[in-house]
């Protein structure tokens, strides 16, 4: 806490005291006046929901290896990864499990960075649900491709603070997804919206 804030507080903290006691004193109670106790919790006002952000994804234990079932499990925890950031604004993940050239992985990281950095938001249904795996198979150890469908829900996108809002109604997508062995664990190195 700064020095200019801690003073701040201690000077409204002594201020409150002053006037709780100054109006203690200036009203005295007559003595045997009936004695109020504090209220009981159940007629306290709830206390607001404290807002929560889910942790970033990290991929599952099923994406280990060079195969092509940790290619496929690697993919849906991409699209995980992608869900965090439209909520977020938080690309590391993004950054962390994408290849340096995947454009249209750093696209997808520049269009959050920008939004969120501009006092934008995504908001609505957007997460992925309902992946379902339609084509994977890998080329020698090197490389994978796999093909995901999902539903997206109903949801909006505000590219800035005051900007006009674009909603975006939904339904059934597809990302083809080119995987790339680096160093003994997958990267996404490409991705097309189909």
């Amino acid at each position: 806490m700064s020095r200019r804030r801690f003073r701040t507080t201690t000077a409204f903290t002594a201020a409150v005291v002053l006037a709780f006691t100054t109006s203690c004193t200036d009203n005295p109670e007559p003595p045997g006046g009936p004695a109020t106790s504090p209220p009981s919790s159940s007629t306290l006002p709830p206390s607001p929901p404290t807002p929560s952000v889910a942790p970033a994804p990290t991929p599952p234990a099923a994406a280990a290896g060079i195969t092509v079932t940790s290619a496929d499990a690697f993919a849906r925890f991409y699209l995980t990864a992608i869900d965090h950031a439209a909520a977020t604004g938080d690309v590391t993940t993004l950054r962390t499990w994408s290849d340096k050239g995947c454009i249209s992985c750093n696209k997808l990281i520049k269009h959050y960075t920008d939004v969120y950095g501009a006092g934008g938001s995504v908001t609505g249904n957007f997460r992925s649900t309902n992946a379902k795996t339609t084509s994977a198979r890998l080329k020698d150890t090197k490389a994978a491709d796999i093909t995901l469908q999902f539903t997206e829900g109903r949801h909006t996108i505000v590219p800035s603070k005051g900007a006009k809002p674009t909603v975006f109604p939904g339904g059934q997508s597809q990302w083809q997804m080119a995987l790339m062995n680096q160093s003994g664990h997958w990267v996404m190195y490409e991705m097309r919206d189909q």
